[in-house]
């Protein structure tokens, strides 16, 4: 196997940057970050990981259940 050559560049941006959406039609984010306050925020960040873990715990059961159902 003949080796990996690997280079290195730089490439510079030609085009304008986007405007930045300040009324959100785009639907990003951006919203997030800059028009709520610290504690919507820090209710949104709960609320993933909240739904993360319910999540996980939902595969590591349906994973425990097909441990179980192999052993019979």
């Amino acid at each position: 196997m003949p080796p990996v050559e690997l280079t290195i560049g730089v490439s510079f941006q030609t085009d304008p940057l986007p405007v930045l959406d300040f009324e959100n039609k785009e639907g990003t984010m951006f919203s997030l970050c800059s028009c709520m306050g610290e504690a919507d925020m820090l209710r949104t960040f709960v609320e993933e990981a909240a739904a993360l873990a319910s999540l996980t715990l939902f595969v590591g059961m349906i994973a425990v259940w097909a441990q179980l159902f192999c052993q019979f």
